[in-house]
């Protein structure tokens, strides 16, 4: 039995990790092929029907599903009925009915798949029963035939990291556990009853080989990592022992559970080379309630408090809009106390009634609206409008560019600082958005320097008494991001006369070794404030800038 494995993925930095797991623990001769959404349905029907094979399996997901159904129905018209198509991943898995009565398909795999796939495999080269294959649905004359879900011993299990080719430009995903111990109703983690953990000792094993090579990220697939606190901080030693490329690992984690040692053992690190994911999703009580959640926010705001303490790891917290009886009060009440926690990123996420999830069974109870195309997107319930939904994604929008981005840390320190009142952030999120319409700023196609530009407009024409420092502040975060001298989108104020001085006053006060006034000259732009001075030097060297804030005190420059 050939198999043809096709994994269709977000985009070529996220390799499809389900495929090569069955490909790793696949008994049969089998090949693999990847794209991404972004490739023409006609190159994957022309890379498909190039390939030998008896069986072909595809991976489906929400970003995927609508090219997967596009793609089994061309290529059933062009293969003959001897080659059979599996379908497998969460987004078909939860509902296998639905997909083997309006698909052209043979097979699904529910749940995890890497014993189901190599004993479909043995039945259809024997001729066994396929009622015996485990995790396996599929169509007979008068109804489909849903089997047994049964879930392989992990012990026993391969990892398939091992087969993604170019590590050093895409993710490695990684597993030390499978399964969730939480109930939330809206993700499809929950319906995973039981926590199973990998060989511990393989898992370091493993973590090890991957960290010798130099690699984009390495992210941890387990929904808890941080459950058992031995295994966290097994790896976490594995991790500082033997990053030597000083590659991100992330986790997503929950931080009511993180412990005073755990703590201690990260601040320790050697590296600031932690990313972990935090899903906070609502601060609202009874909507927590609602979802089967529970949380204790004080505690969780002093973990993450202390874990930024240690400067040794980067936080991603998340928010659903759109959860059960939380109205655009309660959202942005929680929004604004999200983002004074000051995390790296804060993701603002729609809520997604996925296939299978408990909150989309009682979907009619909250009075939800939602596509019914994927990702099922929600577009209004009883507690939020669809006007309501839209005045959030005005804020997701920008959001996503002054925050997130981080480019520009310095204006975003000082907005939280000193413009900002009582904490409002989701209201002046939501005037940044507002300005920006009204300039008619395209935001799908515009330069570095427009973006910048339109951030200070806006804080000249609403709040003009901060104009002067934050133009500062703006124009230090826009040098620092190029790797060559940009072009500016402010007028020039420094004379040439005034630059000879401050180069020479650098020079002499900053101690620059091997640096020269004609260095200064060529590869040097200086920008001033009040008694301030921000000097970078675009000088080549192992492709780093050098770079200086100065302040001048006992006088004007």
């Amino acid at each position: 039995m050939n198999v043809l494995l096709v994994g269709i993925n977000s985009k070529y930095i996220h390799p499809a990790a389900s495929i090569y797991s069955l490909a790793a623990n696949l008994n049969h001769p089998h090949r693999l092929l990847e794209f991404s959404i972004k490739d023409s349905i006609e190159k994957m029907v022309e890379a498909v029907l190039a390939e030998s094979f008896d069986l072909l399996g595809i991976s489906c997901y929400i970003w995927n599903i609508k090219i997967v159904e596009h793609l089994v129905s061309l290529l059933r018209k062009m293969l003959p009925v001897s080659k059979k198509i599996v379908l497998g991943g969460p987004e078909v898995g939860y509902d296998p009915v639905h997909f083997l009565n309006n698909l052209p398909v043979d097979f699904i795999i529910s749940d995890e798949g890497e014993c189901a796939l190599n004993a479909l495999c043995d039945a259809l080269d024997d001729g066994s029963r396929l009622d015996a294959v485990s995790n396996l649905s599929f169509k007979t004359e008068h109804t489909v035939v849903r089997n047994n879900i049964v879930v392989p011993n992990l012990m026993t299990l391969k990892q398939g990291h091992g087969l993604v080719l170019d590590k050093s430009s895409r993710y490695v995903y990684f597993e030390a556990s499978r399964g969730c111990p939480f109930r939330c109703s809206y993700c499809v983690a929950s319906l995973q009853r039981n926590v199973r953990a990998f060989d511990i000792d393989l898992v370091k094993k493993e973590l090890i080989k991957i960290l010798s090579h130099p690699t984009n990220t390495i992210k941890f697939l387990d929904r808890t990592f941080n459950l058992k606190q031995q295994t966290v901080l097994e790896i976490l030693d594995v991790i500082d022992e033997h990053n030597i490329h000083q590659t991100k690992v992330q986790f997503e984690i929950v931080a009511d559970l993180i412990s005073p040692v755990v703590l201690e053992r990260i601040s320790h690190m050697k590296h600031a080379v932690l990313r972990f994911e935090i899903g906070i999703q609502s601060l609202n009580e009874r909507t927590n309630e609602l979802v089967d959640r529970h949380q204790d926010f004080e505690r969780l705001k002093s973990t993450i408090r202390s874990l930024q303490a240690t400067k040794k790891v980067d936080l991603h917290l998340d928010l659903i809009a759109g959860l059960p009886e939380e109205n655009l009060e309660s959202f942005i009440r929680t929004f604004d106390q999200t983002y004074a926690l000051d995390p790296k990123e804060l993701q603002l996420g729609f809520l997604k009634l996925l296939r299978g999830t408990k909150l989309r069974n009682e979907f009619s109870r909250f009075g939800y609206s939602f596509d019914e195309s994927p990702p099922y997107e929600v577009r209004s319930n009883l507690f939020l409008t669809e006007a309501d939904l839209n005045r959030i994604r005005f804020v997701e929008r920008v959001l996503e560019k002054f925050h997130n981005s981080g480019l520009f840390c310095r204006s975003m320190q000082y907005v939280r600082n000193h413009i900002v009142v009582d904490g409002r952030y989701f209201d002046f999120f939501y005037a940044l958005s507002s300005f920006m319409d009204q300039t008619s700023f395209d935001f799908k196609r515009y330069q570095l320097d427009q973006l910048f530009d339109v951030f200070h407009k806006f804080i000249y024409m609403n709040h003009p008494s901060h104009s002067e420092e934050m133009l500062f502040l703006l124009k230090q975060d826009y040098l620092t991001h190029f790797q060559i001298r940009p072009k500016i989108w402010w007028n020039a104020t420094t004379s040439r006369a005034q630059r000879s001085s401050l180069y020479k006053r650098l020079l002499e006060e900053s101690q620059l070794e091997g640096f020269t006034i004609d260095d200064c000259y060529r590869y040097c732009h200086i920008e001033t404030y009040k008694n301030q001075c921000f000097a970078i030097f675009y000088k080549p060297k192992n492709h780093r800038h050098l770079r200086f804030d100065i302040e001048f005190t006992g006088g004007a420059l």
